[in-house]
This record gives C-alpha cells, structure tokens and sequence, in this order.
C-alpha cells in the first residue's frame, strides 16, 4: 500500500499547504541562520520574541527552531521558562478554522473577477490592433 503524504525533514505532512508551508519555513530558518550571530544572547532573546509576537511559525519544523531559541536563552541564564513567551502549538484542520475557508473563498472570486477584466483589457487590445493593420492597410 502507497504511503499517503509528503515528507521533509523526517516528518510526513498530509496536507499539502502544510507540506509547503514547512518548507518555506525551513528556508526562513536558514535565512535567519546565515544574516544572524545566534550565539549573541542578546540578538538571540530579540529575534525570539519577535517571531514569537508576529507567530511567525506555524509548523513543526519552526516550533523546533523556536524551541532551540528558547533553550539557548535558558541556557545563556538570563531568563526562566516563566519569564519568556510559550511557544504557541495550533491545528491546521480546516474544520476547525472556518473562517479561513470564508477568506479562501473571497480570494478565489477576487481572482476570478481579475481574470474576468484582465480578458475584456485583452479583447479590447487586440480589436485596436486589428484596427490599425487595417488602417495601415488602406
């Protein structure tokens, strides 16, 4: 029987948006790790509770990386568990967000309204090109 998912990093991901999205967060991570000096304590403890506020993360693969910040800070003696923001763990079931499917469904008819007057734009477009070969043309 075929295995049903996509894996990364040594995690299976049944939902594809999820699956992408994990990796555009593991392509973050490395981001931050190349532009950033994660032994300065001090830039460690900013950097964490900035993409702790913004919960910048949402994936496994960047609860790990937030959970590495949070060790190095422990580790560095400045702050305790009680001291710091707790990383936050959600779902990603539909079911349990129905708003988003609202939203999903606000952007498809956005899309499809573009769509709609991008054609009118193209038509109109090419009835002036074929007016003025046939101008020429005379």
């Amino acid at each position: 029987m075929k295995d049903i998912g996509y894996n990364f990093r040594g995690y299976r991901f049944l939902d594809i948006e999820e699956y992408r999205e994990a990796k555009r967060e593991a392509e973050s991570i490395e981001y931050i790790r190349a532009k950033t000096n994660l032994k300065d304590l001090g830039k460690v403890t900013k950097l964490y509770h900035k993409l702790i506020d913004k919960q910048t993360f949402r994936t496994i693969i960047g609860h790990e990386f937030l959970k590495e910040l949070q060790n190095t800070i422990l580790e560095g003696g400045i702050n305790t568990l009680e001291n710091i923001p707790s990383i936050s763990i959600g779902t990603r079931s539909s079911a349990l967000h129905p708003k988003k499917n609202h939203n999903d469904k606000g952007v498809a008819e956005e899309y499809r309204i573009r769509h709609r007057n991008s054609r009118i734009i193209n038509i109109f477009l090419t009835l002036i090109i074929i007016a003025m070969i046939i101008i020429n043309l005379i």
